[in-house]
């Protein structure tokens, strides 16, 4: 009986460190899936594309022909400031883990094994090399259509201050 004890005792304390274990391989997948995935290489485009809407930003603040070279100095001295403070909250080495974490939540590690295998795959290496582009091309139509819907949309938004403006004033007052 004694033996039988100490043998369950045994395997009850082994159960964390074998799950404990598991947990570290399926992290580990997911930390090699993202790498697969090339999470780094996009968050890198990400922060060229912010500091790119960012200079328009500044750019759009004032006529670009009467820029001054003290004005373009603060505007790179802003984008410097500006690009720091995403990195430092949104850089990929601050995000990583997190992401790991979402993606240990939502797949099992005999998912990630699948998504691995197929990402690894030439079809998988064509859709990676292939989506960037593929997005890329789905946004300036989707811009196109903006382009359509905008002064309707701009209607619209007129139409619903009135509606809301004539609401509050026929409202009886207290």
């Amino acid at each position: 009986m004694r033996k039988i004890l100490i043998a369950a005792t045994a395997v009850l304390l082994s159960l964390p460190l074998s799950a404990r274990a598991d947990e570290a391989s399926k992290r580990a997948k997911i930390e090699e899936m993202l790498t697969v995935l090339k999470m780094e290489d996009n968050f890198t485009l990400l922060m060229k594309q912010v500091e790119q809407q960012g200079r328009q930003m500044g750019m759009s603040m004032t006529n670009p022909s009467q820029l001054t070279d003290a004005d373009k100095k603060i505007l790179d001295n802003f984008m410097t400031k500006l690009m720091a403070a995403m990195q430092e909250t949104m850089g990929w080495q601050k995000l990583k883990s997190e992401f790991i974490d979402l993606y240990a939540k939502a797949y099992t590690e005999e998912e990630v094994d699948g998504i691995l295998t197929f990402y690894k795959s030439p079809v998988g290496q064509s859709m990676l090399t292939k989506t960037p582009q593929l997005v890329q091309q789905s946004m300036a139509i989707s811009q196109t259509h903006m382009k359509e819907i905008q002064p309707k949309l701009e209607q619209l938004t007129d139409d619903l201050k009135k509606d809301l403006d004539a609401a509050h004033a026929a409202k009886p007052k207290p």
